[in-house]
């Protein structure tokens, strides 16, 4: 099947000829995504490393413990627990080294804080718009429906109890024994047992990677 071709298309010029969002210049480009690279991985292998704690609302959205939200007067503080229009933040020291303190005060007054850096990168997507296609819906159907290569994990979410056979798609579970006597059956089981330690140590390896990855 051929390639999908994706349209994309850009922000409307107006009537005197010049973008009415212009995107941010390259230098800044660079610079908010360096910085947000340079921010520590909140996730690992689709899974967050620390649980959320969800509290009450602020600003009609659902927040957590730890999300940063902005006072009146200008200062970011940390949510600690909304609750019916009450809200108790703590806010960092004045002092190096001193305590942080609570303050609690009503959820109107609060604002939820963005990164100026995400906000610089946001202002790249608008007014771009990809038009749907349904020749990508097609390739994108039929990519899915292709197997998972040898040695690698089935497709679909495995079942927590699922073996280490039913999670990998193996080469030697594909092809039957060369014999149905006790010694090719053996025989067979062993070949599938090491390519299924092959298997789980390139996962290790590849786990160890992405951590170290994420850590740096």
């Amino acid at each position: 099947m051929s390639k999908a071709q994706v349209i994309i298309t850009g922000p409307t010029e107006s009537l005197s000829g010049t973008t009415p969002n212009p995107p941010p210049p390259p230098s800044e480009i660079s610079k908010a995504a360096k910085a947000l690279g340079s921010r520590p991985k909140q996730k690992f292998k689709d899974r967050r490393r620390r649980k959320r704690v969800w509290t009450g609302y602020v600003g009609g959205q659902k927040c957590w413990r730890g999300r940063l939200v902005r006072l009146a007067d200008g200062r970011i503080a940390e949510m600690h627990r909304a609750f019916r229009g009450q809200a108790i933040v703590v806010i960092p020291s004045d002092h190096a080294g001193g305590a942080p303190r609570q303050i609690c005060m009503s959820t109107r007054s609060l604002t939820l804080y963005k990164s100026p850096e995400a906000v610089t990168l946001g202002k790249m997507k608008r007014g771009i718009i990809e038009q749907k296609s349904p020749l990508k819906a097609a390739v994108a159907r039929e990519n899915g429906k292709r197997p998972a290569k040898f040695g690698h994990v089935v497709r679909g979410h495995p079942r927590k109890n699922a073996q280490n056979w039913q999670r990998f798609k193996l080469r030697s579970r594909n092809k039957l024994p060369r014999s149905f006597t006790v010694n090719g059956l053996a025989q067979w089981a062993l070949a599938q047992q090491q390519e299924i330690a092959e298997c789980l140590s390139r996962e290790a390896e590849r786990n160890r990677e992405m951590a170290l990855r994420a850590s740096s």
